[in-house]
């Protein structure tokens, strides 16, 4: 995104905090606070990513992971666990079956590499919200606290929650499992 939750970081807590996004209007914005720690990624993961030749203590990634496919999910991790400290930490979110997203929006029929397809151009909310005509999307959704579990294998569970984006109605959830691990 544009660096709010590293800049916060960095800000009220004095972190030393890095960020890469694949969208290259986001990354311009972070990069006019500091241009060496906002990098701009290339969409193709592979495990051996290393955006800044360090390790970190903890890696943070939000609303994001879930739209990768079952193989760069996997190849993310692998390369996020490279790039963590021995001991260091994790907390990720992913977008449950519990998302009106799922309920409303959603074919319900899972792509062999883990997707489902959601076609937003009958959402009137969504319409109203974005300023490019992009309505459908590909997402890796989470079924459960155990299938969570299964697709952060590579990390020790410590926390697992839940955030809801809606505070109206469950009909409306924008439910979201988190993950908080550590490095195995």
């Amino acid at each position: 995104g544009e660096g709010a939750n590293v800049n916060y970081l960095i800000k009220k807590y004095g972190y030393d905090g890095y960020g890469v996004d694949i969208s290259k209007p986001s990354i311009k914005n972070c990069q006019k606070i500091n241009k060496k720690k906002f990098k701009l990624i290339d969409f193709d993961v592979d495990q051996n990513d290393d955006f800044f030749n360090e390790k970190f203590d903890l890696i943070i990634s939000i609303q994001v992971l879930y739209y990768l496919n079952d193989i760069d999910l996997k190849n993310r991790l692998i390369s996020l666990n490279k790039i963590l400290k021995p001991g260091g930490y994790v907390f990720f979110t992913m977008m449950s079956t519990k998302h009106l997203y799922y309920k409303n929006f959603c074919d319900n029929r899972k792509s062999n590499d883990g997707l489902y397809k959601v076609d937003l151009s009958s959402s009137k909310n969504y319409k109203k919200r974005q300023k490019q005509s992009i309505y459908y999307h590909y997402i890796n959704f989470t079924k459960s606290e155990e299938d969570l579990k299964s697709k952060f294998r590579l990390f020790k569970p410590l926390k697992i929650g839940f955030y809801d984006l809606s505070l109206t109605s469950t009909k409306e959830s924008g439910h979201h499992f988190t993950f908080f691990g550590k490095k195995k």
